[in-house]
């Protein structure tokens, strides 16, 4: 599984080129060991978008994520096999900015590059709200997890 995992990450770093994010790869990868041993997850956008999952628009293109226009394809000329096989070599992302790189809350923020555009124009861009929630839901979950030791301590 391991030797399908390295394959599948040279496949996508030759479509994608310069955007790819090999460590926002191995990060995802790496979430759950259990369950990622069994099914790792490549992506182009941080979701399945583009690699599990697509659009085709009302004139014929295949977006990766029917709300970012960014990258497409057109099957109308290509045909849908090819366009498919074609848009991973038509992503370029920037690089994630260095606020978001940082982050200790990457593993459950819900940001995706295309609400990063929608939201700030800015396919890197960083909401500031996200951040905000994201720091909620941490903090829930911190209580959860607390509170449930405390349940197990009880009994």
């Amino acid at each position: 599984m391991r030797l399908a995992f390295h394959r599948g990450l040279k496949i996508i770093k030759e479509f994608a080129g310069d955007s790819f994010d090999e460590n926002k790869v191995y990060a995802e990868y790496r979430q759950d060991r259990r369950d990622s041993v069994r099914n790792p997850r490549l992506s182009l956008f941080g979701c399945d978008a583009g690699m599990r999952s697509y659009t085709v628009s009302w004139d014929g293109q295949l977006l990766g994520c029917q709300m970012m226009g960014n990258f497409s394809e057109d099957i109308l000329q290509k045909g849908f096999r090819k366009a498919w096989e074609d848009f991973p070599k038509g992503v370029r992302l920037p690089k994630v900015n260095e606020k978001c790189a940082g982050c200790e809350n990457q593993n459950i923020c819900s940001v995706c590059c295309a609400s990063r555009y929608a939201e700030t124009g800015d396919l890197g861009g960083c909401p500031e709200y996200v951040c905000r929630d994201t720091e909620i839901v941490r903090e829930l979950l911190n209580r959860r997890k607390k509170d449930g030791n405390k349940e197990n301590r009880a009994v």
